[in-house]
């Protein structure tokens, strides 16, 4: 009875156990095709996990950078913290810090000693100090004539006219320059119609040319008085108004100079062919009715010192090559 029975239970329990494996293999099966609920949250979970890292990552590199920037910004503050604990430090060696101390006194009191003195000495001669911007340079009335030369050669374009009238008139004191016949006295031009006739002349003249043919630098002996110098020259398209054609003039210049600036002009007319004149000489220029006019004007001027006479005549230069 047991044997039969047993044999009857076996074939059911083998069905049994294979129902459940079937069924487990479709519910298997089925998980893969559909997915199961237990994989796709631990996906999730896998994916969170990462999320997680790399927003702590980020925040982690702004904190370093935030970091960064505040130490940068506090640098100030570590200098101090540095420079105290310096002095913290070398506070411990009390000897060397005296020392160092009596160093910097002696510093400050040199200091103090070498400002005292120099204020001082500027107290006690105010005037050289005053003086030194206006008697490091003296021109001469030749070297002042001859800029005044160059200036008015240049040509300019039309849009830097009222520079070349602002550099010519550089050399000269504009508020009293006055214009004077040579040979008469006679008065010609005030300052300001000077400076309108001589503006006039820089705008409207646009192919001047003023050639020296001799240029006469008349020095004194004694340096406080002004200087003089004498300019044969001709000048080539000269435009003096609007209205005018341009026009050669063959003229003697007498400048009279003080203090860097051209304040008295005499002008006449070159009676005596003395452009011309390629072979003049000193000897023969002494002998003229112009030099003894302008010895005669030098002294008229209140002029004592003795007059040394540089003489050029630039028809003779000799051409080095």
């Amino acid at each position: 009875t047991q044997s039969t029975w047993g044999e009857l239970n076996r074939p059911v329990k083998r069905k049994m156990s294979r129902s459940r494996s079937r069924s487990r293999g479709r519910e298997r099966d089925r998980s893969r095709r559909h997915g199961d609920s237990r994989d796709v949250d631990r996906r999730r979970s896998r994916r969170d996990d990462s999320r997680e890292r790399d927003r702590h990552h980020r925040s982690r590199d702004r904190r370093r950078r935030d970091s960064s920037s505040r130490s940068r910004s506090r640098s100030p503050q570590r200098r101090r913290s540095n420079k105290s604990r310096r002095s913290r430090s070398t506070s411990r060696d009390r000897r060397r810090s005296s020392s160092r101390d009596r160093r910097h006194a002696r510093d400050r009191d040199r200091d103090t000693r070498a400002e005292r003195e120099s204020s001082k000495s500027k107290q006690q001669s105010p005037s050289k100090a005053d003086d030194t911007p206006t008697d490091m340079f003296k021109f001469t009335a030749a070297q002042i004539a001859e800029h005044q030369v160059d200036v008015l050669n240049t040509r300019y374009k039309e849009g830097k006219i009222d520079r070349k009238v602002e550099q010519y008139f550089e050399c000269f004191d504009e508020e009293n320059v006055c214009v004077s016949d040579l040979f008469t006295g006679q008065h010609i031009h005030s300052p300001a119609e000077f400076k309108a006739r001589y503006t006039t002349i820089s705008r409207e003249s646009k192919h001047l040319k003023v050639t020296v043919a001799k240029r006469v630098y008349l020095e004194l002996s004694k340096p406080e008085e002004p200087s003089f110098c004498i300019d044969c020259q001709q000048t080539e398209g000269l435009i003096d108004s609007v209205e005018s054609d341009p026009k050669t003039v063959t003229s003697n210049v007498l400048y009279r100079a003080s203090s860097n600036k051209i304040n008295k002009i005499y002008i006449g007319t070159d009676h005596e062919g003395l452009f011309e004149n390629t072979s003049l000489t000193q000897g023969e220029f002494e002998q003229t009715n112009l030099y003894k006019r302008v010895v005669e004007l030098i002294r008229q001027d209140g002029c004592t010192g003795d007059i040394k006479i540089h003489f050029h005549n630039y028809h003779t230069i000799e051409t080095i090559g």
